[in-house]
């Protein structure tokens, strides 16, 4: 058995790492969220006062902030908490998993009068026990308020591309992937490289909300972009990443049994169908896909379709984001395939206070299992999904020894082998004393 893994401080004095690399991150995120009012600074959202908003927390007349939980609201009526703010303009804070929101009364008189009539997205918003509006919405629902605020400018969007890099280099991490790029970042993104003030090694997959925006809109970008990206040094297109399923947290990740304490068993955000279908047209132009499947049920279908695919003679490099829970027999169907795990330990720390509360005995079993991944010689890749969680070797390092000391299996891999990118060598992060010294692109 290999010992727990060494914190940063207990590495050899200068110790170098190459290539650190967080193979999960929503780099454009990163850098706006901090624009945004932090939720994590209240005790209760009621308490937020108009006088702790700074002008940058605005997109166009809407309030946006992010990190909030439930523990954080007094009552089930969300929105009239946030009325006791203001509802002189729509509010909208975004939960730490970034999968719901909630919405004042002002912004969710909006959102009913722009949507009410698409009832598939109406589903997604939460009721109480009345069947009244809570003001939370979830998942396609939640998304949807992007459409009603005005997009980012372009120099906005490079200057948050730049405070995301920033961060990235501080905390050590030279390589990323990035998991949602969108047509007006990568423009952003050319330009800087020409610029030259790209600094890191980045991965990028382009997110598509729906088949129909994978087939008019974002395919034919992601194959040009590709070919542009052959040559280049600091950044290179992989493909494309859906949303399949949701977060524990939102009880929105698709599970085989029921969350306890209710009859749902999450939401499945695709048909296996159209899922398929945008499989085999990403495969078919020799780009890879990037699935968000969060719970077992989920990442056991998405396993079968790509293994009914396979039957088919279709095949293609397939990413499974967060794997946060994992059958035993799926990952022994995953044997045969062209398939990626990228798991974030840190959730571990944030979650593993209510897992117990929200997940049934035997589905708690099958959390983060990594090391039945290892074993199974299903590659596994670590990251943070910042800005949901923060970059940070050592919570990565905290999360594996904690989840051991709890029953999580452990991972059977040397502390320097965690972090670096599987292929690319030209990344160094220098560690002194349990801190980042710097970290820097090499040639």
């Amino acid at each position: 058995m290999i010992k727990p893994f060494y914190q940063l401080h207990e590495l050899p004095e200068n110790t170098k790492l190459t290539s650190v690399y967080d193979s999960h991150v929503h780099w454009l995120m990163t850098g706006e969220k901090n624009s945004y009012i932090n939720l994590k600074n209240f005790g209760y959202l009621s308490d937020i006062k108009l006088t702790d908003v700074a002008e940058t927390s605005f997109r166009g007349e809407w309030l946006f902030g992010f990190g909030w939980n439930d523990e954080q609201f007094k009552t089930l009526n969300k929105k009239e908490e946030l009325d006791r703010i203001t509802t002189e303009f729509p509010i909208c804070f975004i939960k730490r998993d970034a999968h719901s929101c909630v919405l004042n009364s002002r912004a969710l008189d909006i959102f009913c009068k722009s949507f009410s009539f698409q009832k598939d997205l109406m589903n997604f918003l939460e009721t109480d026990i009345n069947e009244e509006f809570t003001g939370v919405l979830k998942e396609t629902a939640y998304y949807a308020i992007y459409s009603l605020i005005p997009d980012l400018d372009k120099n906005l969007i490079k200057e948050y591309l730049l405070k995301g890099q920033k961060y990235f280099l501080d905390q050590g991490v030279t390589h990323i992937r990035d998991m949602t790029c969108s047509k007006a970042q990568w423009e952003c993104l050319e330009e800087l490289f020409l610029e030259k003030k790209i600094k890191i090694y980045s991965e990028i997959n382009f997110h598509i909300d729906n088949y129909q925006h994978l087939v008019s809109n974002i395919l034919n970008l992601a194959i040009k972009a590709k070919e542009k990206s052959t040559d280049n040094p600091f950044v290179k297109v992989l493909g494309i990443k859906l949303f399949y399923d949701g977060s524990l947290g939102s009880e929105t990740a698709l599970l085989s049994k029921p969350y306890l304490g209710g009859e749902t068993t999450g939401q499945q955000l695709w048909t296996n169908q159209e899922c398929k279908e945008a499989i085999k047209l990403v495969w078919s132009h020799g780009l890879q896909i990037s699935i968000h499947t969060l719970g077992d049920q989920a990442v056991t279908n998405i396993v079968e379709i790509c293994r009914q695919l396979q039957r088919e003679k279709i095949n293609g490099i397939l990413n499974l984001e967060h794997v946060q829970l994992i059958k035993p027999e799926t990952i022994q169907n995953m044997k045969g395939l062209h398939v990626r795990c990228h798991m974030q330990p840190t959730h571990w720390l944030s979650d593993k206070f209510w897992l117990k509360e929200k997940l049934a005995p035997e589905l708690y079993q099958q959390l983060f299992s990594w090391e039945a991944l290892r074993k199974a010689k299903i590659p596994v890749f670590f990251g943070s999904d910042s800005p949901i969680e923060e970059v940070s070797l050592a919570k990565i390092i905290e999360a594996l020894n904690d989840s051991a000391k709890n029953g999580i299996p452990s991972l059977q891999l040397k502390t320097l082998d965690l972090f670096s990118h599987p292929t690319k060598k030209n990344g160094e992060t220098l560690i002194s004393k349990g801190k980042v010294i710097k970290a820097e692109l090499i040639n």
